[in-house]
C-alpha cells in the first residue's frame, strides 16, 4: 500500500506567516547599507526565498516530522544557509530572523526539545549581539532576538495548552460515547434477553401440557426479539450519524424493524435544526420512539417538526398517569433548556369508542406554545 501523499495545509502556512512581520527588521538594513542594485536585489531575493521556504515548511509540516524529523532538519539547514548568505549583505542584523527559527522549534518539535533549542538559540544570538553590535543598535537588534522569541513562546504555550484541552475533550467525548453504548446495550438487550430466556423455558416446559400457552409464549418471544433488534439497529444508526438527522434515521430504523408505520421529517428539515434545540430534540425523539416501540402497541407513529417544536404521536394504548424514568429525565432536560414538555393522550379516554386506542402525544416546545402540531 502506497503511503498517503502529503497535502499542503494552507491554514498552517498562513498561521506561520503571521510572524513574517519580523522580516521588516531584516529588510530595513538593506536600504541603510550602501549596496549596488545587484546587491540590493540579491538581498531582497534571499529574504523572499527565506519567507517562502519558511511558510512552505509549515504548510508541509506533517511531511517534515516523518522519519525522525529528517526532512525537518534539512528544512532548518536550508533556512540557515540562506541566513548565512544574507549576513554577507546586512551583517549582524541577520539575527532578527531568530524569531522564525524559534517558531519552527516551538511549534513543530516536542515541547522539551523546542524549549531547549529556543533557549540555546536566543542565548547564542544575544551573546553575539552584546559582543559585536554597537550599543546604539541594541534596542533595534534585540527586538528580533528577545521580543520576537518571547511573543512566539507565549503563543506557542497557549496553542499547546489548547491542543491538550482539545485532546482531553475528545477523550472525554469518546469515553462518554463508550459509556452510552455500554448503557444502551445493557438497557436494550439485558432485560429483553432475560425475558426471552425465561419465556423460552416456560414454552419448553408447557409445550405438551399447554400447547396454546406455549404458542403464546413463542409469539411473545418473537415480539421481544423484534423490539430488541429494533433497539440495536437504532443504536447502530445513531452511532454512524451522531446528529439530529441521524436520530431521525435511527427512529425510522427502529420503527420499521418493529413493524410500525413511520411518518418522519425529511433529512433537509432535520438538518435545519441546530444548536441546543438539535440536542434536546434528539433526546425527545429517542425517548418517545423507544416508548412507542416497547410499550405502545401502536401500528403508526409520526414525528412532526418546526424550528421551535417537535411532536411524536402514535395510535397506541395511550399514556398512564405515571411516567417512567425516561420521560421524567426528558422533562428535566427540557425544563433546564427553558422549554416545556407535554405528554398526553391524543384522544381523551372518555371520548373513545369501543375498541379504539387513545394514542400518545409527546410535544416539546421551546416557545411556550402548548398547542399540538397539526398534520398537513
Amino acid at each position: 500500500m502506497k503511503p498517503e501523499r502529503p497535502r499542503f495545509q494552507a491554514i498552517r502556512a498562513v498561521q506561520a506567516g503571521v510572524w513574517l512581520i519580523f522580516v521588516v527588521f531584516a529588510v530595513i538594513p538593506l536600504f541603510y547599507v550602501q549596496h549596488t542594485p545587484l546587491g540590493l536585489g540579491a538581498g531582497l531575493t534571499l529574504i523572499g526565498l527565506f519567507c517562502v521556504i519558511y511558510a512552505g515548511g509549515f504548510g508541509y509540516s506533517e511531511l517534515l516530522v516523518r522519519r525522525r524529523y529528517r526532512l525537518y532538519w534539512c528544512w532548518i539547514a536550508l533556512m540557515a544557509i540562506i541566513v548565512a548568505a544574507l549576513s554577507l549583505l546586512i551583517g549582524l542584523s541577520v539575527v532578527n530572523l531568530t524569531t522564525f527559527f524559534v517558531a519552527a522549534f516551538l511549534f513543530l518539535l516536542p515541547s522539551r526539545a523546542g524549549i531547549l533549542l529556543t533557549s540555546a538559540l536566543v542565548v547564542a544570538t544575544n551573546v553575539a549581539v552584546l559582543l559585536a553590535a554597537d550599543s546604539g543598535a541594541f534596542p533595534y537588534v534585540l527586538s528580533g532576538t528577545v521580543l520576537g522569541p518571547i511573543i512566539v513562546l507565549v503563543v506557542a504555550i497557549a496553542a499547546r495548552r489548547e491542543d491538550v484541552e482539545n485532546r482531553l475533550r475528545q477523550d472525554l467525548a469518546v469515553s462518554t460515547e463508550r459509556e452510552t453504548v455500554a448503557r444502551d446495550v445493557h438497557d436494550l438487550l439485558g432485560h429483553s434477553l432475560t425475558v426471552i430466556n425465561l419465556k423460552s423455558e416456560v414454552a419448553a416446559r408447557t409445550m405438551e401440557s399447554d400447547p396454546e400457552g406455549a404458542r403464546q409464549e413463542v409469539l411473545e418471544i418473537a415480539r421481544l426479539s423484534r423490539t430488541a433488534l429494533a433497539d440495536v439497529r437504532s443504536t447502530v444508526t445513531r452511532l454512524r450519524q451522531p446528529d439530529f438527522a441521524g436520530e431521525i434515521d435511527a427512529a425510522g430504523t427502529a420503527l420499521a424493524t418493529a413493524g410500525i408505520t413511520a411518518d418522519l421529517p425529511s433529512s433537509p428539515s432535520a438538518r435545519e435544526v441546530s444548536g441546543v434545540n438539535a440536542s434536546l430534540f434528539s433526546w425527545a425523539v429517542r425517548e418517545a420512539v423507544t416508548n412507542v416501540v416497547r410499550h405502545s402497541g401502536a401500528s403508526r407513529c409520526s414525528v412532526m417538526l418546526t424550528p421551535e417544536k417537535i411532536q411524536v404521536t402514535d395510535d397506541g394504548r395511550g399514556i398512564g398517569s405515571d411516567f417512567g424514568n425516561g420521560l421524567n429525565g426528558l422533562r428535566e432536560r427540557v425544563e433546564q433548556a427553558g422549554g416545556v414538555l407535554v405528554v398526553e393522550n391524543v384522544v381523551p379516554r372518555e371520548d373513545l369508542l369501543d375498541g379504539e386506542h387513545p394514542g400518545t402525544r409527546v410535544l416539546v416546545t421551546m416557545n411556550g406554545d402548548r398547542s399540538p402540531l397539526e398534520e398537513p
